[in-house]
């Protein structure tokens, strides 16, 4: 495995950060109904799950050589993020509102209304379909919170294999003054 700079400012492990506020804007009833309000953070939790996959596929190499796409074989829920991908692309280049407003959930209080994915026949198509299926299997019709937590889990667990964990003199880098 490449061994992770330490004087590296931003590092994996903080920006899986971003991925379990931005999930929770989406919880029932926190967006107060507004699509608009959904869609920006929903825009920047994909896109920063997407540069996650993709740092991923370039560095983790457990064995010493890169893994690419297979890592996602190896860690559990891994194959939601091919789906993720899918429908980020969607979101990202065709601005797709890849979200519905579920209101038939527990009654007529919007604390209970859910946020889904929507089915993939509703999303404009686009020039790469890979992650289509994982979309139909994992995400079509299901709350977006809970794709979002897995998506955190997943992170989480990668972040750990990616930068072990360094005595603290060890993260922070050196200064002319030392």
């Amino acid at each position: 495995m490449k061994p992770c700079t330490t004087t590296n400012v931003v590092t994996f492990s903080r920006t899986t950060h971003r991925l379990p506020s931005r999930g929770w804007a989406l919880s029932p009833g926190c967006a107060k109904r507004d699509p608009i309000a959904t869609f920006l953070p929903l825009f920047e939790a994909l896109n920063w799950a997407v540069a996650l996959d993709d740092h991923v596929r370039a560095h983790w190499a457990p064995e010493g050589r890169s893994l690419g796409w297979g890592w996602r074989d190896r860690i559990g829920n891994g194959s939601e993020v091919s789906a993720v991908r899918f429908v980020r692309n969607r979101v990202h280049h065709q601005w797709a509102d890849a979200l519905y407003e579920d209101t038939g959930g527990y009654g007529p209080d919007p604390m209970f209304d859910e946020w889904k994915w929507r089915p993939s026949d509703q999303l404009p198509t686009g020039s790469d379909d890979r992650g289509h299926d994982d979309y139909d299997a994992r995400l079509a019709e299901r709350p977006a919170r809970f794709t979002l937590r897995h998506l955190s889990y997943v992170y989480t667990i990668l972040a750990g294999l990616l930068e072990p964990i360094l005595p603290r003199a060890m993260t922070r880098p050196s200064t002319a003054s030392e």
